[in-house]
């Protein structure tokens, strides 16, 4: 039996239906079904009847309701209780953040020198293609920063800087272009895990402002935007500053093209709403690392 599933239970009680509750926890319906009914199934009981338009709790729903409340209750108890002395903080990072994760574990691990919580170290998690705010929102981790803005129940925001992007062309023409318009007649290439992306949507959104609507080509071989490029040389593609700034890109054979105005892609810190104590940690750790490029808090939003 998982904390999660008593919570869906508890919620499907609470809003008296499967669909309401799934709308209650920004949520597929379909996974909160299959979650109580696999909880039932460990139960050896049905806790709903179903047979109705409106589910009703079972003589063992009944049972299991304030016993399952009791055990929420305790869990955040046994959270609050140990977030000043928790000898690890779980965190994901978007991809290509290693040499910033790093930086950011010897700020945290030298503000942490000499406090109550000496020890606590900041652990990177491999999200395993699942949705970082789910993973947070669920305790599976205790924080994520991602790409893009998330409003869902569950979790808080932070939102920091942008993650600053450059534009890349191949060979030198990037020098006779610039701006967004001049690419008007050009394919934007990228990797297919970039369809539906924050990075996706920032670079149509300023496409757009420019005056066209970018045709997307996307790749599937993970040899970058560059390899890409030199395919298929005239189109256009954008890589995370942070990571084009350990790349001689003249030797790649491509150009950057300057734009008017930065462009970025928002980035946001995500904790569990009870955690203050720890984003408030995690956010003066951000604006300790001085790491060109790391996203550094800019406000903070709740």
């Amino acid at each position: 039996m998982e904390i999660r599933q008593v919570k869906y239970a508890v919620a499907v009680a609470d809003a008296g239906s499967f669909a309401r509750a799934a709308t209650d926890l920004v949520m597929a319906q379909s996974t909160v079904s299959q979650q109580v009914a696999r909880l039932e199934r460990e139960l050896g009981a049905q806790l709903f009847d179903r047979s109705r338009r409106n589910i009703r709790l079972t003589a063992a729903g009944r049972l299991f309701l304030p016993a399952g409340r009791a055990l929420l209750d305790a869990e955040q108890e046994v959270r609050e209780s140990v977030v000043a002395t928790r000898r690890a903080v779980r965190m994901t990072f978007p991809t290509g953040f290693r040499t910033h994760a790093a930086s950011l574990r010897e700020v945290w691990d030298d503000m942490m020198a000499g406090q109550p919580t000496e020890g606590a170290a900041l652990t990177q998690i491999d999200s395993g293609g699942d949705d970082p705010a789910d993973l947070v929102a669920d305790g599976t981790i205790d924080a994520a920063i991602v790409h893009g803005t998330v409003d869902r129940a569950g979790v808080t925001s932070h939102r920091l800087a942008d993650d600053p992007l450059v534009i890349l062309v191949a060979g030198a023409s990037g020098a006779q272009l610039s701006g967004l318009a001049s690419l008007a007649d050009r394919p934007l290439l990228l990797h297919v895990s970039a369809r539906g992306s924050a990075l996706a949507e920032v670079l149509v959104r300023e496409s757009r402002r420019a005056g066209h609507d970018p045709r997307i080509d996307y790749f599937t071989h993970h040899a970058g935007p560059f390899a890409a490029l030199a395919e298929q040389d005239r189109g256009w593609s954008a890589l995370y500053a942070r990571q084009a700034s350990v790349f001689d890109l003249t030797t790649l054979g491509v150009a950057v093209v300057e734009t008017e105005a930065a462009i970025g892609v928002p980035t946001t810190l995500l904790t569990r709403p009870e955690d203050d104590r720890l984003a408030s940690l995690l956010l003066a750790a951000l604006d300790g690392t001085i790491q060109p490029g790391f996203p550094v808090q800019k406000d903070l939003s709740r």
